[in-house]
């Protein structure tokens, strides 16, 4: 029998003044931290955006400070690349290389291939587990049962602290419909509840956000994320990036340059606070995020 508890005995178990032993995950964002206090175990957290707006480049920032900086174990499962491609992405932002070089194979100079081996050396000892499932004709074969298989197992046997969960669409599914993204991110949601780790997924967003007016328009909104898993209800913290760049735009009205500008919005949270826009700085070349 599920009893209720007196609110005295919830508020003994969860107090509200911060010792020094909150278990939070700090994104290394001062902007963002400073307002969310960083992501916190049990979380479902969304980061959508169009093509080419910089979710990559962010979710790998975000994996090389919790994983390479701070030591927490740490998984990914890519559903959106290919392992070679995967792997020259995370290559580029941990040494700090633009991704066409690594990608071409081209030479390296010395200071590039001391780079590259110190990137190595870092991951081989970091707490980063991954996961890059085959493709078959364009499709991901991973199914959300086997996705919940292998993060209950990585964060058992490894203590994993942290899932990402690249390409939340490409999930493979018997049937494509509204429906189908819905049940995955439920159960997303419930795996994080269930094993105390924070999940944190990519998502593009409706295409119908390519007819809205003006560069202005293309901003994410919350509502961008319906009808494709509804993570707009599902997700604990939503954060959606636009480069104003990749609608060729890099000055602003006052002349400022845009080229490299990032602006992350917080979307939703569930501590009263959204609708708030950040500016970054991105290297679409090393696909890394800095403040």
């Amino acid at each position: 029998m599920i009893r209720c508890q007196h609110i005295s005995e919830i508020l003994n178990d969860c107090p509200l003044e911060n010792k020094g032993n909150c278990h939070t995950f700090n994104t290394g964002f001062t902007c963002l931290d400073n307002l969310i206090g960083g992501f916190q175990p049990g979380e479902l957290v969304t980061i959508a955006g169009r093509p080419c707006m910089g979710k990559t480049a962010l979710y790998l920032s975000l994996a090389h400070k919790f994983a390479l900086t701070d030591k927490i174990p740490t998984a990914i499962f890519c559903l959106e690349s290919n392992q070679r491609t995967f792997i020259h992405q995370l290559m580029a932002n941990v040494a700090a290389l633009p991704c066409h070089t690594l990608r071409k194979n081209a030479v390296l100079s010395p200071e590039e291939k001391e780079k590259l081996e110190k990137a190595t050396r870092q991951l081989a000892t970091s707490p980063l587990y991954v996961n890059v499932p085959p493709y078959a004709g364009g499709f991901c074969l991973l199914t959300m049962s086997e996705l919940a298989d292998s993060i209950k197992e990585v964060v058992q046997k490894q203590g994993v602290k942290i899932v990402f969960v690249i390409g939340f669409q490409h999930i493979n599914t018997d049937c494509y419909m509204p429906q189908s993204y819905r049940r995955h991110a439920f159960a997303l949601k419930k795996l994080a509840l269930e094993w105390n780790v924070t999940i944190v997924t990519t998502s593009f967003l409706n295409w119908w956000i390519e007819n809205r007016d003006g560069v202005e328009g293309k901003y994410p909104q919350l509502g961008d994320l319906r009808y494709v898993g509804d993570l707009d209800e599902i997700s604990d913290i939503v954060l959606g990036v636009f480069r104003p760049a990749g609608y060729n735009v890099n000055m602003d009205i006052e002349g400022n340059d845009l080229t490299n500008t990032l602006h992350l919005s917080l979307l939703k949270t569930k501590a009263g606070i959204d609708n708030i826009v950040m500016d970054l700085k991105i290297d679409m070349d090393t696909f890394s995020v800095q403040e």
